[in-house]
């Protein structure tokens, strides 16, 4: 419902007291920063997240250790922010870390190493590099049509990136 006026202060009060009750480097400050980010990147205030994805990952990785499921989801954040800052070489390395770390901790069959290769398919499209974007993003679809279902709402995102993937190919018969 976008009411960040009042999730901001709610957000930053938990974590003081998270900080405050089991200290900084704790894996529920490390979540308390991570939804913080989210709030303030849904406020268009990026330059103020951007440090709190940092700080979180930093913690989830003292706390796991570097290869841990949910240091992987630190990444991704993080890899997702650079995305959209235009931080592309950063942005891919951060995706196949993250992506190694889920592949290997859950399996190459996990929803989340699914989603992580949807979104270096997404890195690949907007850097021009429609082949890898396309392996990967067929890779996703196949693997939603068999795990979910055809008329799954993330089937249908998958369907439309590879339209409009097919779109920026002039390939609009395939699309």
């Amino acid at each position: 419902q976008g009411r960040y006026a009042e999730a901001e202060p709610l957000m930053r009060q938990a974590l003081a007291i998270f900080e405050k009750s089991v200290g900084p480097d704790s894996a529920i400050v490390s979540i308390a920063l991570s939804h913080l980010a989210i709030i303030l990147t849904d406020q268009g205030r990026e330059d103020e997240a951007l440090p709190l994805m940092q700080r979180a990952l930093a913690i989830r990785e003292r706390v796991y250790g570097p290869d841990h499921p949910d240091v992987a989801i630190s990444l991704n954040n993080l890899a997702n922010r650079h995305t959209l800052d235009g931080k592309y070489e950063e942005a891919e390395k951060l995706y196949r870390r993250s992506l190694a770390i889920v592949e290997k901790a859950l399996g190459k069959e996990h929803p989340r190493a699914w989603e992580i290769a949807n979104n270096l398919g997404y890195l690949a499209f907007l850097q021009e590099q429609y082949n890898q974007a396309d392996e990967l993003w067929t890779s996703v679809l196949a693997w939603r049509e068999k795990s979910l279902s055809a008329d799954d709402p993330e089937t249908g995102r998958t369907w439309y990136n590879i339209g409009k993937l097919r779109a920026a190919q002039d390939r609009l018969a395939e699309a």
